[in-house]
């Protein structure tokens, strides 16, 4: 008697672990949530921005001298809806964009390099592929906050924009525009940011190789950024000349790994 009560509760035992195991075996493994989830759940808790007004002055070129070097001039042109075209030098053409409204793509070119992107039903860049200017394959997703890019992903980087709630970047850690990797602290001026400048590479030129479709710029110019790499911090500070219309007509960029470099501005 005693052995078959012994023999029953074995039983027993065994169905329960049986079942046990049955129901962790069917419990999904949780994973890890990809870059472009993540990239997604930045931009979503985000804080709203909102800008001020701003106006785009469209400079048509500006002369770059490093130190006493003169660069050359580079000329930008602009297409109907005042959106940056295409930015040439002396020689030959640096950048440019080609917009398919009508396919909602659109292609950026640095010489021999291409990049294509689908546009969302704003306008805005959501996926790109094709090749950055160094070489790098590219192959990104975009997401926004109001309008201004706060995060994006490709296959082996997250990459977060902080921007303040006016408008201003504040910091940008992950992938620049051109593929290029990025770590960089932002401060301003007071001065409004009439030549759609952007800096996110320590060396020059220092503006904007990009589409509009990536997104809205910062409300003010520039004053100081600092960029963080394995060979130090790279420190540029930032001053202004304007004309009689409040148009930036010279811009001095100091340097603490280079020579100064200056922009003077036509319009």
């Amino acid at each position: 008697m005693k052995a078959k009560i012994l023999l029953t509760l074995s039983i027993i035992l065994l169905g329960i672990a049986s079942c046990k195991k049955i129901e962790t075996e069917n419990i999904p493994t949780p994973t890890a949530p990809t870059l472009a989830e993540q990239a997604k759940e930045y931009a979503d808790a985000h804080p709203a921005i909102q800008p001020p007004a701003l106006v785009n002055y469209q400079p048509t070129s500006v002369k770059v001298s490093i130190g006493s070097l003169s660069v050359g001039t580079y000329h930008f042109q602009y297409d109907s809806q005042k959106r940056l075209a295409d930015i040439s030098n002396d020689k030959s053409s640096v950048f440019n964009t080609y917009l398919d409204p009508t396919n909602s793509k659109a292609t950026s070119k640095w010489t021999t390099r291409e990049i294509h992107y689908q546009l969302n039903p704003q306008g805005l860049a959501q996926s790109s592929e094709g090749v950055f200017m160094n070489g790098k394959e590219a192959a990104v997703e975009y997401f926004y906050k109001n309008g201004y890019l706060v995060s994006s992903a490709d296959k082996n980087y997250l990459t977060k924009l902080t921007y303040k709630t006016n408008g201003d970047l504040q910091e940008w850690n992950g992938l620049s525009h051109l593929g290029e990797t990025i770590r960089a602290l932002y401060t301003y001026s007071t001065f409004p940011n009439t030549i759609q400048q952007e800096i996110n590479y320590w060396a020059a030129p220092h503006f904007a190789l990009r589409g509009d479709f990536l997104g809205k710029y910062s409300s003010h110019l520039v004053e100081k950024v600092v960029f963080t790499n394995r060979a130090g911090d790279s420190t540029l500070d930032f001053s202004y000349t304007f004309d009689s219309q409040n148009r930036v007509t010279k811009v001095v960029i100091k340097r603490n790994l280079s020579d100064d470099a200056i922009y003077e501005y036509s319009y």
